[in-house]
């Protein structure tokens, strides 16, 4: 199963998920973060996103809570593909400074 982000289109309530999907995260009523084998079943109830892509964030219709979802679901994506200097080493490897 993977995680997928949805914004159900107007009209669409969070009970028809169900069966469909496992919610994970809830923003608003009409944003969340769903685990689904296929994003397919998911397309009929609004916009679906799988975890490597980013959703668009400039959508009037959806309230703050909903937007800003959004926003932590595109960050997410933005983290991973984050190169730190040392990333893996022991604190006290040579060259680094321990906090």
């Amino acid at each position: 199963m993977g995680e997928m982000l949805i914004i159900l289109a107007k009209g669409r309530t969070a009970a028809e998920l169900e069966g469909l999907a496992t919610v994970r995260q809830r923003y608003g009523d009409r944003v969340f973060v769903v685990a689904a084998a296929e994003p397919a079943p998911l397309g009929a109830l609004g916009d679906v996103f799988p975890a490597d892509s980013k959703a668009p964030e400039s959508d009037e219709s959806l309230s703050t809570t909903e937007q800003l979802g959004i926003s932590a679901w595109n960050a997410r994506e933005d983290l991973a593909n984050k190169q730190r200097p040392g990333e893996g080493l022991d604190w006290d490897s040579e060259g680094f400074e321990a906090p």
